[in-house]
């Protein structure tokens, strides 16, 4: 696999990999509500959240085949962000968006890194803000050992009981 650098200019993201370079498949906007946060108000009511992903990979074949076989179903990778939203309880945003880091690289194979934006909508900070975020940037090497494991589930098994838990629906016994 191609040697991905990842290089900030302008406030913009260029990728240099050799052949292929620059290509990305851009997620925008997904919003979801789910139950992550330091207080524990955030955690039991829920909030807003708002993700947007580019995922780096060549899609010079599917764009001389026009075949999805050969890209991305852009469906599977919302399904996936979605199930480490929805699905988990985290502290931190650094945490979440790592989580669909390493989900999003288990499961799709073509993809040789992305960038991840997690937005908190509406933040419990005193003060007029649209919100507070994290933007986070990996490639399969940050995740050599994770991904060797090829047997393992889509969501990681955290490292510790408080960082990410099972999320279990709220009015439901």
């Amino acid at each position: 696999m191609a040697h991905v650098e990842v290089i900030e200019m302008d406030g913009r993201l260029d990728r240099f990999s050799g052949p292929g370079e620059g290509d990305a498949i851009l997620l925008r906007g997904l919003l979801f509500y789910a139950h992550h946060g330091v207080r524990s108000e955030e955690r039991v009511l829920g909030q807003r959240f708002r993700v947007d992903v580019e995922l780096f990979l060549s899609l010079r074949e599917a764009g001389k085949s026009d075949r999805l076989r050969d890209t991305l179903d852009y469906g599977e990778v919302y399904a996936v962000i979605a199930e480490v939203v929805e699905r988990t309880q985290a502290r931190l945003l650094e945490k979440i968006a790592d989580t669909i880091a390493l989900s999003v690289l288990r499961r799709f194979p073509k993809v040789e890194g992305l960038v991840v934006v997690l937005e908190k909508l509406s933040p419990p900070i005193p003060g007029a803000m649209e919100s507070v975020g994290v933007r986070i940037v990996r490639t399969r090497q940050d995740f050599a050992s994770e991904l060797a494991d090829s047997a393992a589930s889509a969501l990681p098994v955290a490292p510790s009981g408080d960082e990410i838990v099972p999320s279990e629906p709220l009015g439901r016994s």
